[in-house]
């Protein structure tokens, strides 16, 4: 089964992190709203539509 976009993005952004704490924090998904979550988001989005 895929996972849904939002959850990879939080995976790619989460492991950008070098604070083990941050990226926690990202797979949380209490902070979806972050740049660096949405850049993902958006990054994902962009290679799912070629």
């Amino acid at each position: 089964m895929n996972k849904p976009d939002i959850e990879l993005a939080r995976e790619a952004a989460a492991a950008a992190q070098v604070n083990p704490t941050v990226a926690k924090m990202i797979l949380s998904g209490e902070y979806d709203a972050w740049p660096n979550v949405q850049g993902a988001l958006n990054a994902v989005r962009m290679a799912r539509q070629q």
